[in-house]
C-alpha cells in the first residue's frame, strides 16, 4: 500500500520514528505491528538507542526493515 494510507489505518502502532520516516518510501509491504518495538530517542547512546554499543543493530523478531522485509 502507499506511505499515506499505512499512515492512516495504522497510526496508532507506528513509533514516533516510523511516523516520520514512512513517508520516505513508496510502497509498504510490512509494517511490523505487534513488534516489541525500539521506541528511539535522542537522549539514549548509540543511533538513539537503536544499536548497541559495538555499533550492531538491534534485532527485534517480528519487526520489518525498510518497511518490506519481516525480521525471523
Amino acid at each position: 500500500m502507499r506511505p499515506g494510507k499505512a499512515l492512516k489505518l495504522f497510526l496508532n502502532q507506528l513509533t514516533d520514528f516510523e511516523k516520520g520516516e514512512i513517508l520516505d518510501y513508496q510502497e509498504i509491504y510490512f509494517l511490523g505491528l505487534g513488534a516489541p518495538k525500539i521506541h528511539g530517542s535522542p537522549k539514549e547512546e548509540f543511533n538513539y538507542g537503536y544499536d548497541d554499543d559495538k555499533g550492531d543493530y538491534k534485532v527485534v523478531t517480528k519487526d520489518h526493515i525498510g518497511y518490506r522485509y519481516e525480521v525471523l
